[in-house]
């Protein structure tokens, strides 16, 4: 058997020549002066060799292993270059299998018909939360433990984030449990591939405690009397202005009023017709009604004026309350921003109002003043569940819905009065 020494010290000669170690291990010298470690070997009575590398990059010690390795593998009538070739080829897709890559082609089909704001969700959790913690490993390599810290690096993120201190300070639960759901569906596609055998998201199950929901509540008639005598005195943009006296007269939500479009408003008769989407609509970000059904809206004097002050401001633009900000840098038009109602009241200092009261308001006042339920419901755009009834029934109690909508317009304006006996303080 060879020393190191021994290796160490061969030098090249014209032509190739080897030294036996042992059991067919030979260091091979060649006229460059470059030593090779080769493995003879017979499986199947056919001859065949592998190389380990050069020396002293492998050492001798490391050159033996390696053949150790390989005879026993020979025993087992497994001829070592077709192993190695095999291991070369798993590590090759085990690298290139990653948690990101099934995230991506999950996302692609999961947000075909989902709203844009679904849609940026789902992009920005996975870029800024969850890829950067398990977008490298395998599937089958991601942990509870790794998620637990991508729940806890989210409501790290958005406790601290400016923006969120800016508005209502945010502990980031909602955002952290949406995040744990897409890790969950992106690993049980890759289960159903294969690819993992255990979802990790199940373990932390209920880690994560929910804050207290506010949901929709009517306005006092003190706050509406507030918020009517301060919305004039908001600094902001106008079409910021109208879009929130907009909200309030016309029981829209408030994606609704985002999404409103000139094409819907019917001048001529004062209503605007949000239309039904096709699928291929909704896939390009285009619903009108979040129940994506016909919906038509009488105006009240109020609305009807809000419209015609809007036109002057946006009317050669899609959208009737269309983002300022983009429109003064003179950027591609986008509908208001989702949270611009919210930053408005909070600069108004109506800091427990929120756009969504504007629907309970009305559905609680006018149910109070003895409104026909069925107007209501209508109005409020709640789906009918009979699919052809509705289809033909969005023009339905039309005139009676006007008149109950020009009442409310007044009462939130002070010029019509709730029956003393039936007041909601």
């Amino acid at each position: 058997m060879l020393k190191d020494t021994q290796v160490k010290n061969l030098k090249p000669q014209d032509k190739p020549y080897r030294k036996l170690d042992a059991d067919r291990l030979y260091i091979e010298v060649r006229p460059s002066g470059k030593k090779v470690w080769i493995h003879k070997f017979s499986l199947n009575k056919k001859e065949g060799s592998i190389t380990y590398g050069e020396y002293p990059s492998i050492s001798l010690a490391e050159a033996r292993y390696y053949h150790a390795r390989d005879r026993a593998l020979l025993a087992k009538g497994i001829n070592p270059v077709a192993h190695r070739n095999e291991t070369a080829r798993l590590a090759l897709e085990t690298e290139q299998e990653t948690f990101k890559k099934y995230g991506d082609e999950w996302k692609e089909k999961h947000k075909i018909d989902k709203s844009e704001d679904y849609k940026k969700l789902i992009e920005y959790g996975l870029k800024t939360d969850i890829y950067p913690v398990i977008g490298h490993l395998h599937p089958k390599d991601v942990t509870s433990k790794h998620v637990l810290l991508i729940i806890n690096n989210t409501m790290e993120r958005i406790r601290t984030s400016t923006r969120s201190q800016k508005l209502k300070p945010s502990t980031g639960e909602t955002t952290a449990i949406v995040n744990k759901t897409f890790i969950g569906m992106i690993m049980r596609s890759c289960i159903m591939k294969g690819l993992a055998e255990v979802d990790p998201t199940y373990a932390v199950k209920g880690v994560i405690k929910r804050q207290k929901i506010n949901h929709a509540r009517p306005l006092s008639m003190k706050e509406i009397r507030e918020l009517k005598e301060r919305i004039p005195l908001y600094n902001g943009a106008q079409t910021t202005r109208n879009a929130l006296n907009f909200l309030f007269y016309t029981m829209l939500r408030t994606i609704e009023v985002r999404r409103l479009e000139w094409a819907w408003v019917d001048w001529e008769n004062k209503t605007i017709t949000f239309p039904e989407r096709t699928f291929q609509e909704i896939i390009e970000g285009k619903r009108a009604m979040k129940n994506n059904k016909i919906h038509l809206l009488p105006l009240s004097d109020q609305a009807f004026s809000i419209l015609k002050e809007q036109y002057t401001i946006t009317a050669k633009c899609q959208f009737v309350f269309s983002s300022p900000m983009q429109l003064t840098l003179g950027k591609p038009e986008k509908m208001l921003g989702r949270s611009t109602l919210n930053f408005a009241l909070d600069a108004l200092k109506m800091n427990d109002v929120s756009p969504h009261d504007a629907r309970a308001t009305a559905s609680t006042y006018l149910n109070e003043l003895g409104s026909d339920d069925r107007w209501i419901e209508k109005q409020l755009s709640h789906t009918d569940n009979d699919k052809t009834r509705a289809t033909y029934n969005h023009a339905k109690w039309l005139r009676n819905r006007r008149s109950m909508l020009q009442w409310y317009a007044d009462f939130l304006d002070g010029k019509a009065e709730m029956p003393v006996h039936e007041e909601v303080t």
